[in-house]
C-alpha cells in the first residue's frame, strides 16, 4: 500500500508532508507504525502487509506538529498496483497552516469499492437531410469530468497537471472515459466539452451541463453506455438503473451541454479595443466614422469621391494608386462593440426568395387553373404556418460590423447555398442560424475580425462555425470557423474562392495572418492549397481554423487608455 496526497487539481503535492501510516496484520494484534514525510511527488513510503486490511493515514499540515486520522484505505496485492491518491481538499501553506487544534485536513480516499466508466457510441456518418452529403463524425479528444453530482464535486483523476480536463479516447465509433474510483458518491454525472473549462460555467448551469447522473452500482464496475443519434430528441440529462445505464446524445442534447456566448461573456472574456486604420476606407468605414463624429460631411464626401474614383480604376483595368491622397481613417473600438452584432445575431438580408409556386391538383397531378380567370391557381413555395420565418432564421444573410467595414455572409444553410455541412447544426438541433454563431468562442472571430483588418479583407464568407455532428471535435467545442471566400473590396483582385484554387496574394497573407494569430491553434490553419504545412483530408474546398480558447488573454487585449481619433478630423 503507498499513498499518494495530490491538490485540489490533482497535481502532486511536493512539498513535505509528515505523516504516519498504521495498520494490523491478519492473525496479529499488534498494531504496525511507519512515519516519515512525503517526496517530491507527494507519496509516502510503500508498505507490505499481511493480508488485506485496512491502513490508516495520518497527516498534518506543513507548520502544525501532530498527525491525526483523516482516512484509511485497504491493503492489495503488489500486482494491483496498491497506490490511493489522497486529494486535501483545503491545502494548507506554511503561511497559512491550521492551528495545531485545527490540524485535520478532509480528504478524499476511495479504494475502488465502486467504479464508473462512460462510454460514447458516435454517429460515425452524418448524412446531410437537406443535400444528401455524408460526412465522417468523431469524438476522440472529447474533453470531459467525472463530478459528483450533488456536491457538484470532481471525482477522481480527470484533470491532467495543467488544470484542464482529460480527454476521451477510442476509435472512430467509440469513445470512453477512464474508469474512476466512485466509493461512497450518490449520484454520478458527466461534463463534457468546453464546459468543462471552469468550474463556474458547469457549476452554475448543473441542469443543464452535469449530464448523464446515475448512481453507481453498489459494488464493481459500473458502465454507462451513451448512444449518439442523428435527431433533435428530448434532452437527455439523467440515466436510470432499470434502463441498464443507458443514455441518449442527440441534437437537443448537444445544443445544451455546448455553451452558448452572449454579449456579457465578451465584456469579461475580452475587455479591451482595437485600434483601427483604415488606408482605403469604404462606405461602410465612412458611415460609420461620420455616425460617430470622427470626420464631418465635407470630409465624408472627399473619402467617397476617393472610394469612386478607385472603384472606377479597378473597373476600367487601370493601375490603382499605391498610396491615398487622403489621411487613413483611424479609431479605436472595443471588442464588445465588435462582436455584438455577432453574438446579438443581427443577421440582416436573411430573407430566401419566396416565389409563387403553382398548386397541383392532386388528383389530376397537374397545375390548376381558375375557373373563372382561366389564369393558374398559384401559391408561396413557403406557405406553412412559420415555415417561411424559419427559412429566414435558419437561412443565409449577413452581419455588418461597420467600424471594419466588413461584412460576413453566412452561407451553408438550407436554402441550398454554400458549404452542405453548415446545415448540420439546425438539422440536428433545430436552432435559429443567429443561436448556432453564438456557440463559437469569442477568440475564434477575434482572431478573424483582426486579421480581415490587416489584411484589408473587407468580405468573408463563412461557411460553417458550430456543429455537433460533422468532423472531429474542434467545431464541436466551438473553437472552429470555415471560411469559403474572401475579399477586397478596394483592389483589383478577383473574389477569392477557397476551393480547389492555390492561393493568392490576399489569400496568403490572410492564412498566414490567421495562422500566425496570437489565439491560433497551432497547426489548426489548414487549407490544401495554401502556403502553409498543415493538410488534411476534406480541406481543399474550405479555410479551417481553429482558435486555442483556453490561452489567457494577451495583454494587448486587456483594457488600456482610449486612442484618441485620428488627424483625419477636420
Amino acid at each position: 500500500m503507498q499513498f499518494a496526497l495530490v491538490a485540489p487539481n490533482f497535481a502532486p503535492i511536493s512539498e513535505p508532508r509528515d505523516y504516519k501510516l498504521s495498520w494490523t496484520n491478519i492473525g496479529d494484534k499488534k498494531v504496525q507504525e511507519i512515519s516519515g514525510k512525503t517526496d517530491a511527488q507527494g507519496l509516502t513510503e510503500l508498505i507490505t502487509t499481511v493480508g488485506q486490511v485496512p491502513v490508516a493515514l495520518q497527516i498534518a499540515p506543513p507548520e502544525a506538529s501532530e498527525c491525526k486520522i483523516v482516512g484509511s484505505a485497504k491493503s492489495k496485492p503488489l500486482a494491483n498496483k496498491p497506490l490511493v491518491r489522497v486529494q486535501l481538499q483545503a491545502l494548507a501553506s506554511a503561511t497559512s497552516a491550521p492551528k495545531p487544534t485545527n490540524t485535520c485536513e478532509r480528504m478524499v480516499v476511495r479504494e475502488g469499492v465502486q467504479q464508473i466508466r462512460f462510454e460514447i457510441h458516435n454517429v460515425q456518418r452524418y448524412t446531410s437531410k437537406t443535400s444528401g452529403s455524408s460526412y465522417p463524425n468523431y469524438l476522440k479528444q472529447l474533453p470531459y469530468l467525472i463530478v459528483d453530482a450533488t456536491k457538484m464535486e470532481v471525482i477522481g483523476n480527470t484533470i491532467v497537471p495543467n488544470n484542464t480536463a482529460r480527454k476521451m479516447q477510442g476509435d472512430n465509433g467509440r469513445v470512453a472515459t477512464e474508469t474512476v474510483n466512485v466509493d461512497g458518491v450518490e449520484k454520478v454525472g458527466l461534463v463534457l466539452g468546453s464546459a468543462t473549462d471552469s468550474p463556474d460555467i458547469w457549476q452554475a448551469n448543473k441542469g443543464e451541463l452535469v449530464l448523464y447522473k446515475v448512481k453507481p452500482k453498489e459494488s464493481g464496475l459500473t458502465t454507462v453506455v451513451i448512444s449518439e443519434v442523428p435527431d433533435i430528441g428530448k434532452f437527455d440529462n439523467g440515466v436510470q438503473e432499470a434502463r441498464d445505464f443507458k443514455g441518449t446524445l442527440n441534437g437537443e442534447t448537444w445544443a445544451k451541454l455546448c455553451r452558448s456566448f452572449t454579449v456579457d461573456d465578451v465584456k469579461r472574456i475580452l475587455p479591451g479595443s482595437l485600434e483601427i486604420t483604415v488606408p482605403w476606407p469604404t462606405p461602410m468605414h465612412i458611415d460609420y466614422a461620420l455616425g460617430r463624429g470622427v470626420i464631418d460631411e465635407a470630409k465624408a464626401a472627399a473619402y467617397r469621391e476617393a472610394y469612386e474614383t478607385r472603384q472606377a480604376a479597378t473597373k476600367a483595368g487601370t493601375k490603382l494608386e499605391s498610396k491615398p491622397t487622403l489621411a487613413p481613417l483611424a479609431y479605436a473600438c472595443t471588442w464588445v462593440e465588435l462582436l455584438t452584432p455577432i453574438y446579438e445575431g443581427r443577421i440582416e438580408n436573411a430573407k430566401p426568395a419566396n416565389p409563387d409556386v403553382p398548386v397541383i391538383d392532386p388528383k389530376t397531378k397537374k397545375p390548376q387553373v381558375d375557373p373563372k380567370t382561366k389564369q393558374p391557381v398559384t401559391r408561396k413555395k413557403f406557405d406553412k404556418p412559420g415555415e417561411y420565418d424559419a427559412l429566414v432564421q435558419q437561412g443565409d444573410g449577413q452581419i455588418l460590423i461597420p467600424p471594419l467595414g466588413l461584412t460576413l455572409e453566412l452561407c451553408g444553410s438550407i436554402t441550398g447555398l454554400g458549404e452542405p455541412m453548415a446545415q448540420n447544426a439546425q438539422e440536428v438541433t433545430g436552432l435559429t442560424k443567429g443561436k448556432v454563431i453564438a456557440k463559437t468562442h469569442p477568440y475564434a472571430y477575434l482572431a478573424l475580425l483582426e486579421c480581415s483588418m490587416n489584411c484589408g479583407v473587407t468580405y468573408v464568407q463563412i461557411n460553417c462555425t458550430w456543429r455537433p455532428m460533422i468532423g472531429s471535435v474542434l467545431h464541436k467545442l466551438g473553437d472552429a470557423i470555415d471560411i469559403g471566400r474572401i475579399d477586397n473590396g478596394t483592389d483589383n483582385l478577383r473574389i477569392f474562392k477557397f476551393l480547389n484554387t492555390q492561393v493568392d496574394d490576399l489569400a496568403d497573407r490572410f492564412t498566414k495572418a490567421l495562422n500566425s494569430h496570437r489565439y491560433a491553434a497551432p497547426g489548426l490553419t489548414i487549407y490544401n492549397l495554401d502556403n502553409l504545412p498543415a493538410n488534411a483530408p476534406f480541406h481543399d474546398n474550405h479555410l479551417h481554423f481553429t482558435a486555442n480558447r483556453l490561452k489567457p488573454l494577451a495583454e494587448e487585449d486587456k483594457p488600456r487608455p482610449p486612442m484618441a481619433d485620428s488627424g483625419s478630423k477636420p
